[in-house]
């Protein structure tokens, strides 16, 4: 049977395992976005209409909301990280 430092390395571990992958996720989609993002602004310079412009603009707006997510997501895995070396160090002391 797993002791209780066990359990909690194993669930920590877990838990680094699904931020890491949802920062994998968020910056696919942070990728796929600049590419829209970049599309509208040449759109917007190009055309020098109204709706194009306000496309770059939301557009922009969005990847930065999205950039935002991001450094929040890698503050949470940075702790995860910590956590799960304070937890592993404690199953094997050096």
């Amino acid at each position: 049977m797993k002791s209780s430092a066990e359990r909690r390395a194993f669930r920590s571990a877990e838990k680094l395992g699904r931020l890491r992958a949802e920062l994998a996720v968020l910056d696919e989609q942070i990728a796929a976005l600049r590419w829209d993002a970049d599309d509208a602004h040449v759109r917007a310079l190009v055309t020098e209409n109204v709706a194009d412009r306000k496309e770059d603009v939301d557009a922009g707006r969005h990847v930065q909301a999205l950039r935002r997510a991001r450094e929040a997501l890698v503050q949470r895995v940075t702790r995860a990280e910590e956590e799960h070396r304070r937890l592993v160090e404690r199953l094997f002391p050096e």
